[in-house]
Order: structure tokens, then sequence, then C-alpha cells
């Protein structure tokens, strides 16, 4: 019973974060179409994910299914945190040609269009 209160709890702490990170690692013309992807991509997972883990169990077992589940978890874990080690970065980078863009724009006497 702890566990599945831990679980619930941690639960929704990754997609807002996830969708923020999404956002500011996309300069803003190709933000939608990130947004898209991911949303699309977590659809995806959210309606195979538990016919998936319905054909594991029938095949191999709660037990060996749930094992599986889990690591799986972990790996996405993993490919997180890899993903937290360069989103400064990217971050950063995002940052700088945005201003960049606004800079050139105000410079030019243009209108600032922030879609670039």
């Amino acid at each position: 019973m702890p566990i599945s209160i831990l679980g619930g709890i941690f639960n929704g702490v990754p997609g807002p974060n996830i969708k923020a990170m999404v956002l500011n690692v996309n300069t803003p013309d190709t933000r939608g179409s990130a947004m898209a992807m991911f949303s699309l991509t977590d659809d995806i997972g959210k309606g195979l994910g538990p016919p998936l883990v319905g054909i594991l169990i029938v095949r191999f077992g709660r037990q060996t299914a749930f094992s599986i589940s889990a690591c799986m978890w972990f790996v996405s874990g993993v490919l997180l945190l890899m993903v937290g080690r360069s989103i400064g970065a990217d971050e950063d980078y995002v940052a700088q040609q945005v201003f960049f863009c606004l800079f050139m724009c105000a410079w030019e006497g243009g209108m600032v269009d922030p879609t670039f």
C-alpha cells in the first residue's frame, strides 16, 4: 500500500515538467510541432500500454509482466536523466536565438514577430 501511495504522488510530477521542457528547448516556430509530437507519442503510449501489459500478463504471468514493466520505467528514468544533463544548454541556446531574432527585428525598425 505505501508503494501505491508513493506511485500516485510521483505519477503527476513528470507530465507538466516534460511539457515545460519541450516548450523551453524549442524555438517559437517549432513549438507547435514539438508539442504535437509529444502529445501523439504520449497518447500512443496510453493507448497501447494497457493491451501490451495484458498480453504480457497472459503470456508470462503477473509477476513477470510487472517486472518487465518496472524495467521499462527504469529505462525511461535513465533516458530522462540523460536529457536532464543537456537541458540547460538547450534552453540557453533557444533563449539566445529568440533574443537575437527580437534584437534584429528591433534593429531593423520592423515589427517584432515573436514567432520569427
